[in-house]
């Protein structure tokens, strides 16, 4: 038998470093099998992290280098569960908000966010009044 808490919260800061991206995967899923989320909620959890962490990562080493910054920026995750729904948000410092995208086959990205969109019940973006956006996405537990 399955346990899903009626509400729990997990947020880390990572370094905008290239491992940035697999950290967040292994964080995501380490706190949902915590939280004994069904596996497959998991799976499309890790995916969607990828995704947001990698557009997060993109944007704030662009941010950085437009505004002649040279240390290592951050990014922050956070899991957030409030049955029936797990939420999934990554911050970045870089305000301008994504917009999907629709690729050719010859293109390399951008695809992310059609992904993001194909596996959650909604998503979207906000700016922070700390500065910075952040980039959230719903599943819910009801679709699995």
């Amino acid at each position: 038998m399955a346990f899903f808490p009626n509400q729990q919260d997990q947020a880390v800061n990572l370094a905008a470093a290239p491992n940035a991206v697999p950290l967040a995967r292994r964080l995501v899923a380490e706190v949902a099998r915590h939280w004994h989320l069904p596996t497959e909620l998991i799976h499309d959890t890790e995916t969607i992290v990828s995704e947001l962490a990698t557009n997060a990562l993109k944007a704030t080493n662009a941010f950085h280098q437009a505004m002649g910054i040279t240390e290592i920026g951050r990014i922050r995750l956070r899991l957030k569960w409030t049955s029936p729904s797990l939420f999934t948000e990554v911050w970045d410092i870089n305000p301008v908000l994504p917009t999907k995208r629709q690729p050719n086959d010859l293109d390399l990205d951008g695809r992310g966010l059609g992904i993001i969109e194909m596996l959650s019940a909604r998503w979207s973006a906000v700016h922070c009044e700390e500065g910075g956006k952040i980039v959230w996405a719903e599943q819910r537990l009801c679709s699995y």
